[in-house]
């Protein structure tokens, strides 16, 4: 609850990233895929929420057909933050899938 009065308060983007550093690094893989689903639940609602942030988290968790279902929707909502797909390491892990490599043509990004 705390957490999302923060991102209500400040933005969510600055917030999550660094949850998502925090999480990661002290090893809760749980508490993330539970954000997750917190984060697809506010997206649904329409807050601000970005379908690239629940693609990243969901690619941080190294699922990867839950990070291209995110994509595709940030894609179709174009959400300005697909942008950084060519340069964010968090992409990393997605880099090889054809799907990626499709997925930065049609954004007319370098591949």
């Amino acid at each position: 609850m705390e957490l999302q009065e923060t991102w209500r308060l400040f933005g969510f983007d600055g917030v999550a990233s660094s949850v998502r550093r925090a999480y990661g690094a002290y090893g809760y893989r749980s508490a993330m895929q539970v954000s997750a689903k917190e984060l697809e639940q506010l997206h649904a609602q329409k807050t601000l929420v970005l379908a690239t942030e629940i693609a990243k988290q969901c690619a941080f968790l190294g699922d990867k057909e839950q990070a291209f279902k995110w994509l595709e929707k940030a894609y179709e909502e174009r959400d300005g933050f697909i942008v950084f797909l060519a340069r964010d390491a968090v992409w990393d892990s997605l880099r090889s899938d054809a799907r990626f490599e499709d997925l930065l043509r049609r954004v007319g990004l370098p591949q």
